[in-house]
């Protein structure tokens, strides 16, 4: 990948414009910068993969047949590595006929998805804070299939194929996201 942290913020400001999107890509890329850490790859690369993956949501109407397909022409013209691009595409990869392979994929996968989780358990909070959640209430949202039930856990739990154990990847979600709760979370609650 020869693109820079910068310039990586600027392509997804051109493609994404939406206020909950934003804050999703931006949750997505902070998760996979702490699991890069842990795998021992390169933490702004991870980052920029997180942030880049839902690029062309808003351009193909959330069509998911397609979502991801643009995605790999934008991600091409502006020098990003195939690999992180086949991530990108995996993510979406049920729509797409993409089986996920990789470890970069599954943990896109579920760093991503897992986000939904979050931002949902935090709007069932009295004050609407990501501070406010406990691991265990989140497990417990994890749990109830009809809690946020767009949310699919089973791509959350391929987590398990990176050799993370589900809850204690849930609880690096959530901690990765109450540490940037200001950045991420704007008019999910007034201060």
């Amino acid at each position: 990948m020869e693109i820079s942290r910068a310039d990586a913020l600027e392509l997804m400001k051109k493609y994404i414009k939406g206020d909950y999107l934003t804050k999703h890509s931006m949750a997505s890329g902070l998760i996979m910068e702490r699991l890069a850490g842990r795998f021992k790859e390169n933490r702004d690369q991870w980052y920029i993969a997180g942030i880049l993956h839902d690029i062309d949501y808003e351009l193909v109407n959330e069509d998911p047949k397609r979502h991801g397909l643009e995605a790999e022409r934008i991600l091409s013209e502006n020098g990003i590595d195939k690999r992180y691009i086949e991530a990108i595409k995996a993510h979406n990869g049920e729509n797409l006929g993409i089986e996920r392979t990789t470890l970069l994929s599954h943990v896109l996968a579920a760093s991503e998805t897992s986000t939904g989780l979050i931002f949902a358990s935090a709007l069932m909070m009295p004050d609407k804070r990501i501070s406010s959640i406990k691991d265990k209430s989140l497990k417990k949202k994890f749990k109830s299939k009809s809690f946020a039930a767009k949310v699919n856990r089973d791509t959350i739990k391929e987590i398990e194929k990176a050799d993370i154990e589900l809850y204690e990847f849930l609880s690096i979600a959530l901690e990765v996201m109450k540490q940037n709760e200001s950045i991420l979370t704007g008019n999910l609650h007034e201060d």
